[in-house]
């Protein structure tokens, strides 16, 4: 029969690029995670910061979106309305913290210069009684992403 109910197929991808269907000449890389007490941890003057719960710690995943072309690209995250989920070890799986840094990609919308990289982060916390291995050591790294029409699975490390 047909059922007006019956949920679309859900496309599932493996690339952020595919999920987040970036313009013409945009990339997005991975390019590494750390544990930390705050953010931004590098001394940059953010208008906002963030820091741990107590006794807690931020996970940070870096991305690098790079504008390969030579005009200004603006670009959406957050309109793509998707949901993270982090996944560390394994053991570890947990959204994301909603921030209201500039640089975090989930909720970025802005643009990207021509010819230029600008870092933008995924922000969990992790409570190291509960997840002691994440601190130890961070061996794997799986980022999911959903929203009413897709799925993304990416391994970043």
């Amino acid at each position: 029969g047909n059922n007006p109910d019956k949920k679309p197929v859900e496309v599932k991808y493996d690339k952020l690029e595919d999920f987040f269907v970036l313009p013409e000449g945009i990339s997005i890389e991975y390019t590494g995670a750390r544990l930390t007490k705050t953010y931004p941890d590098d001394g940059s003057e953010e208008i906002m910061s963030l820091d741990a719960a107590p006794g807690k710690k931020l996970l940070i995943l870096c991305f690098d979106v790079t504008n390969h072309t030579g005009e200004n690209q603006s670009l959406d995250i957050m309109g793509m309305n998707a949901s993270y989920k982090i996944e560390v070890n394994q053991s570890f799986k947990k959204g994301i913290l909603l921030t209201l840094l500039l640089k975090d990609l989930s909720t970025f919308r802005g643009d990207i210069s021509a010819n230029s990289s600008t870092e933008l982060v995924l922000i969990t916390e992790v409570d190291p009684e509960a997840n002691p291995d994440v601190i130890e050591g961070i061996e794997t790294i799986v980022l999911r992403l959903k929203n009413p029409d897709k799925t993304c699975t990416v391994k970043l490390q």
